[in-house]
């Protein structure tokens, strides 16, 4: 008991600063599962508990604001990458995105490949469906059955090179507003500068 009550102080403390910068936070809530979690800004704090303005995964702030009591909070974060890239999209909201853009998606294997083909030509970030995981990545080369790619992170920076059979990949996505963001992280924060990777 002693050690909830010093818990529920110190995240008193940094709930009243993260309402004075007016920063996004992560509000985690869930002890089981640290992977989901809410983002919102603090607009107002008590002894028992918080009342937040939330935004979605694309920084666009949520309808309704969102009281939290202290006590099912079981921990915070500040200042992630994850915040900073939300932050950023909050910030441009609409900026880089190309108005009535709609998101293509191809499944059949010509299509996948056309598409990685056209990705790669219009240096275009894809969204891409394998065996297991979704990854972000552009398109380097588009060979005889494999494609090379240069995979990202959703702040736009190189998260390694992989080579991929066309038949490994079930579905890609393109000019959404999901790769649209990684584009324009990836062009805010200077990572569009760096050197590619590639095979001949």
């Amino acid at each position: 008991m002693k050690g909830e009550k010093g818990f529920l102080e110190a995240l008193r403390q940094e709930l009243v600063e993260c309402q004075q910068t007016g920063e996004m936070v992560e509000f985690h809530r869930w002890d089981d599962d640290p992977s989901i979690f809410v983002v919102g800004t603090v607009l107002e704090i008590d002894k028992d508990g918080v009342i937040t303005r939330d935004f979605d995964p694309q920084g666009l702030v949520e309808p309704d604001l969102n009281p939290i009591s202290l006590k099912s909070i079981a921990g915070i974060a500040r200042n992630t990458e994850y915040l900073q890239r939300l932050q950023l999209l909050h910030d441009h909201q609409g900026q880089e995105f190309a108005e009535g853009q709609k998101r293509e998606k191809a499944t059949k294997r010509a299509d996948v490949k056309a598409m990685l083909e056209r990705a790669m030509r219009d240096h275009r970030v894809v969204t891409i469906q394998g065996p297991d995981d979704k990854i972000h990545a552009l398109v380097r080369r588009c060979g005889d059955g494999f494609v090379l790619l240069e995979e990202l992170d959703e702040l736009g920076r190189l998260d390694g090179t992989s080579l991929w059979r066309f038949r490994q990949i079930k579905t890609v996505w393109m000019l959404g507003t999901t790769e649209q963001a990684v584009e324009f992280a990836r062009r805010a924060y200077g990572f569009d500068k760096g050197a590619s990777v590639g095979i001949s």
